[in-house]
């Protein structure tokens, strides 16, 4: 009589295709921003105003300039290991306003892609592509296509809590 082993179970693809996300914490005194892979809770990159490094480059800890900084930094180091894109956590105090808005548009300007953009921009050419299989299915022109509930269907920027 043989026995077989049982196979290896091959590691979990799907815990390394989730987004990565970035959390920020705010005091009076202090600002810090952290990215984390979720599915293993690592940090791939972290800044605060409290490091050694960057005190003397920030004139206030506490303030939407020490936050702007202190957003670049992570993105610099995000880009460096290859994480094109972030997703953005807020908590149900933080709006899209002063220190918050200063950490994710200096993430923006550092050129990491927001995952909220990138699901615009998908559904911008999802709308399109639907536009010219219509178009091209009863040769009518893109105008009269324009005013359907197609484009009313897709609208996935304005659920976000994060309006611009």
């Amino acid at each position: 009589m043989v026995i077989v082993p049982t196979p290896a179970k091959p590691p979990r693809i799907i815990n390394f295709l989730k987004p990565y996300v970035l959390k920020m914490h705010f005091t009076s005194k202090f600002v810090s921003a952290q990215v984390i892979h979720s599915p293993i809770a690592t940090v791939a990159s972290s800044a605060s105003s409290q490091e050694k490094a960057l005190r003397p480059s920030i004139d206030s800890t506490g303030d939407v300039a020490a936050a702007a900084k202190i957003g670049k930094i992570p993105a610099e180091r995000l880009l460096l290991k290859g994480i094109p894109a972030v997703e953005v956590h807020l908590k149900r105090e933080q709006k899209y306003h002063g220190k918050v808005k200063a950490v994710i548009d200096s993430m923006r300007e550092a050129s990491v892609k927001l995952l909220w953009e990138l699901l615009n921009l998908l559904a911008e050419f999802v709308l399109r592509l639907i536009i010219r299989v219509r178009m091209v299915e009863n040769d009518e022109p893109a105008a009269q296509l324009l005013n359907t509930e197609v484009v009313a269907s897709i609208q996935v920027g304005s659920e976000s809590n994060i309006d611009h």
